[in-house]
């Protein structure tokens, strides 16, 4: 591992950790949520882009200004006295209105022809589609900071499946032999298991601590390493067929902001469901 991929895994780790103990001082989940927030913008950025690529064209803006929007009524709603069914409501409300706004605005726009209609609908389908990929997926992880002991169930989702991904670098590349799918060349079986062991080293020495009972963080930790390593074949297919090395390159050989959350991508719902039927 390159010196300048420790440096920045340590900045974006301390960067994080300062927010989380800001939410925990103050008891409160504004940073989180502002957090989440602009890292899925950011990532949603980076999809259209490479949606494009696949001949897909989209209204990026919509989109991105679409997830800002959402998560902040999600997480800003309660704080104002909505209670949760209430704030859903309006959440999905809002949601339709980004979907069917792309196709609302032409019927009233000046000099739009009956011939423009196939392309807008095709991008609004596309934005709707990234929205889903990003928004929908992430909130997962905004509704499990949102569940009683939420902070403490976050910092283990996101640790456990984070430093499963570095186990599963580390391993795959001193031991690795046995290639685990054509979608990402690199990936072994081996860095599989270490990404599984990395996962349940966290979720039990973490999650025994802040109070979860041992087989419920075996449930969790497994569950959702699957689930993160399956998110970043997700993308790397996504990538793949776009023609991409990297979602990004602003932290160069790491890649994008959308290659730092992709395992997060279903790791997020999949940890809020064992949390619900399991820890809560």
């Amino acid at each position: 591992m390159s010196l300048q991929r420790v440096i920045i895994a340590l900045t974006a780790f301390a960067a994080v950790a300062g927010v989380l103990f800001v939410d925990w001082r103050f008891e409160t989940h504004i940073g989180s949520l502002l957090l989440l927030t602009a890292l899925s913008a950011l990532a949603l950025a980076e999809v259209y882009p490479l949606l494009g690529n696949l001949g897909f064209r989209s209204f990026p803006a919509t989109g991105v200004a679409g997830l800002v929007l959402l998560f902040l009524a999600r997480g800003g709603l309660p704080l104002a006295g909505l209670d949760s069914f209430r704030t859903v409501a309006v959440v999905l409300t809002l949601f339709a209105c980004f979907v069917a706004g792309p196709l609302v605005v032409p019927m009233f726009r000046a000099g739009a022809k009956e011939a423009d209609g196939r392309e807008e609908f095709e991008r609004a389908a596309t934005t709707a589609f990234g929205l889903l990929l990003v928004w929908f997926l992430l909130s997962f992880l905004l509704e499990l900071r949102l569940l009683p002991m939420g902070l403490s169930l976050a910092v283990l989702l996101v640790l456990s499946v984070k430093i499963g991904d570095s186990t599963a670098y580390l391993v795959g590349r001193t031991v690795g032999k046995h290639k685990l799918t054509w979608i990402s060349p690199k990936k072994t079986w081996e860095g599989a298991a270490g990404c599984l062991a990395g996962s349940l080293a966290v979720c039990l020495g973490l999650g025994i601590p802040f109070g979860f009972p041992w087989w419920g963080m075996l449930v969790f930790g497994t569950l959702t390493s699957v689930a993160g390593q399956l998110g970043d074949l997700l993308e790397s297919l996504l990538k793949r067929r776009a023609g991409v090395k990297d979602s990004g390159t602003l932290f160069k050989e790491i890649g994008g902001f959308l290659d730092i959350l992709d395992s997060l991508l279903l790791a997020a719902p999949v940890g809020y469901l064992v949390a619900v039927l399991l820890l809560v």
